[in-house]
């Protein structure tokens, strides 16, 4: 069997959950790592076996070692590391032939140049949402990952949970008829990210950006891939002091007739759903996701159905869905193209709320 070296770029919270679940698979370990320069200091030391110092600077993963799996992980990912790959420059991991794929988890305005380098480097990427800051980025990374012929994964990790993929199939087989109506949501209810996430030059929006993009591929997702046709939103910074957004109201209407509302948050009193939870109006049925409900005629008798889904790790099942992909030549299930899609209704989104119209795509 094949084996796959990975590399990551922004080892920050993201990038070290990466590389732990790595280490559950047998066709695939982290050996890289490329970030500043006390970032790769800290792994140099965990791969030395100085894992205490790498805890000083990893109080949260301190925390989760009372489960067996994490302290193992931990100690199979300082076995897996090579301190010779410890890269202060992204470039360098570029340019590294013996790595063959790379999880890109930098700030979002890192997002575009440091996969437009992996890809030019001849390694399949999977690059943490948003895509890019611009849709100018997005399209050149989609560019990048054609001329390279090397996957391109944009980490939408929810198309890959059970529930997701049940209603879905439900949509494709015409149960639910045609869908007039979505409702989706990606608030974060009483509390809200700090640091870079809400920096405007580092994150490139706010709430919008790192929440509603969940929400908006969501419903894509489960309504087969429809283009956007035109965007009417609203969004404001009511909660706190910073220049991003973290309240957004958006409707969206697509090619195939549906409108759909996606709302998006930072410390936000309440949302009607977690994280890309979305609704779906069909003519013929309702169903929602988080929790999974349907509400349809069966048997010549309506009502509300609760079905029994198996549940593993969305995050799991996108790590492995990517790592199949490079083995098997399979296309991926979230290509550049849909994060391209999602960033033309983000970048349609900002425009609209600003001129107070709706926006044609």
């Amino acid at each position: 069997m094949r084996h796959i070296n990975l590399g990551v770029a922004g080892a920050g919270g993201m990038g070290l959950s990466f590389a732990l679940r790595c280490t559950q698979l047998d066709e695939a370990y982290v050996i890289s790592i490329a970030d500043v320069p006390d970032v790769c200091s800290t792994y140099e030391a965990l791969t030395e076996g100085r894992t205490e110092e790498f805890l000083r600077h990893r109080p949260n993963l301190r925390k989760r070692l009372s489960d067996p799996k994490v302290k193992a992980a931990l100690k199979a990912l300082t076995g897996e590391l090579d301190p010779d790959k410890m890269y202060t420059d992204h470039h360098d991991l570029a340019e590294d032939s013996d790595v063959d794929a790379v999880y890109v988890a930098t700030p979002n305005v890192y997002h575009a140049p440091v996969t437009v380098a992996m890809l030019e480097g001849d390694k399949h990427v999977l690059c943490e949402k948003p895509m890019a800051t611009t849709l100018e980025e997005a399209r050149k990374m989609v560019e990048a990952s054609e001329r390279s012929g090397k996957i391109l994964q944009i980490g939408f990790q929810n198309r890959f949970s059970e529930d997701a993929q049940f209603v879905s199939g439900l949509v494709k087989m015409g149960a639910l008829g045609r869908i007039y109506k979505s409702k989706s949501y990606a608030i974060h209810v009483n509390w809200g990210p700090d640091g870079w996430f809400t920096q405007k030059d580092l994150a490139g929006g706010g709430a919008l950006m790192d929440m509603g993009v969940h929400a908006i591929d969501m419903t894509r997702f489960l309504l087969g891939e429809p283009k956007c046709e035109r965007v009417y939103s609203k969004i404001e910074t009511r909660f706190r002091d910073y220049d991003v957004d973290d309240v957004s109201i958006i409707m969206i209407e697509f090619d195939d007739g549906c409108t759909s509302i996606v709302e998006s948050g930072w410390w936000n009193t309440y949302s009607d759903g977690p994280e890309a939870a979305t609704q779906l109006f069909g003519e013929k049925g309702y169903a929602r996701i988080y929790p999974t409900e349907l509400n349809m005629e069966l048997g010549g008798k309506w009502g509300t159905y609760k079905p029994v889904l198996e549940h593993s790790d969305p995050y799991d099942n996108e790590i492995k869905h990517f790592i199949d992909c490079i083995l098997t030549g399979e296309p991926t299930r979230a290509p550049g193209e849909v994060g391209l899609e999602a960033q033309k209704i983000i970048e349609a989104a900002y425009e609209s709320s600003k001129l107070g119209r709706a926006v044609r795509i």
